[in-house]
């Protein structure tokens, strides 16, 4: 991840409030269903320790639009970085009240700049990734 790439996170009375950017190549992504419809959340790259269960505040620029969104979601699972491996570290989260707009353009996102990772999200349960998987 390079200097460019690396969220803010900033802790607060108010939470947790991460700024970050999607683009094409970023190691930030959002995350979806099988149908890939919709957003469900993002997942950020980041060597910062957020619990499960936390609530975030995002601030979001998507490439191609020079206007953040901002968003909240919930810590959902965390990944560690594995030697030897392609497996990033950091935190997805699961969108909590995201409103219509902000919906549309994640969603415009998905179609026309980048794909998202995708999870059969029956009701995904909250977990950290050991090394070993």
């Amino acid at each position: 991840m390079n200097d460019d790439e690396r969220p803010s996170v900033r802790r607060m009375s108010s939470g947790v409030h991460v700024v970050i950017a999607l683009d094409r190549t970023s190691d930030h992504n959002l995350w979806s269903d099988l149908m890939m419809e919709e957003p469900h959340g993002v997942f950020i790259a980041t060597f910062h320790r957020l619990t499960l269960g936390t609530v975030v505040h995002l601030v979001l620029t998507l490439e191609g639009d020079p206007t953040p969104l901002a968003a909240s979601g919930v810590v959902r699972w965390s990944s560690s970085h594995r030697e030897g491996t392609d497996n990033v570290a950091g935190v997805g989260l699961r969108f909590v009240d995201l409103d219509d707009a902000a919906a549309a353009k994640l969603a415009r996102f998905m179609s026309h700049v980048r794909e998202p990772i995708v999870f059969e999200l029956e009701e995904l349960p909250m977990r950290t990734r050991s090394a070993n998987g």
